[in-house]
């Protein structure tokens, strides 16, 4: 059971690693998209509004960077939750596969068991139905 509950997680987790992948990738290429856009518009009317545009592009520059860099650090993270994934998958079929070794055998003594206890049954019952035998004088 608990093999089952870490694989749910292992899986929730990478999952949420891919999703938090996908989030900042997009969220990088829109910065990247949208500063582009910005540096390229051409109603600046003084140095001073020029000076807020290109400070205002550098921020969405480094909003596209720390994106990227969120984007690299999840893809690491869902590498690393792919591999957890994996081993409890293999420690889940593992147990599984010694749970139904264990109830074999179980199942086999349990056999054992009966027969034993049969034939035991069987000898004292044919002890008592027999007649005693004369002993010669």
């Amino acid at each position: 059971m608990l093999s089952r509950i870490a694989r749910r997680e292992a899986l929730t987790a990478l999952a949420e690693a891919l999703a938090e992948e996908a989030r900042s990738k997009e969220l990088s290429r829109r910065s990247r998209k949208l500063a582009d856009g910005y540096m390229q518009l051409d109603q600046v009317s003084s140095g001073s509004a020029l000076s807020h545009q290109v400070l205002f592009a550098g921020e969405l520059a480094k909003l596209a960077s720390s994106a990227e860099d969120a984007r690299g650090d999840a893809a690491r993270q869902a590498a690393w939750q792919s591999e957890a994934l994996s081993v409890a998958e293999q420690r889940f079929e593992r147990l599984s596969h010694r749970s139904s070794e264990l109830k074999s055998e179980i199942e086999a003594a349990q056999t054992r068991q009966e027969q034993t206890e049969e034939a035991a049954m069987a000898r004292t019952l044919q002890g008592r139905t027999r007649r005693p035998s004369r002993k010669p004088r």
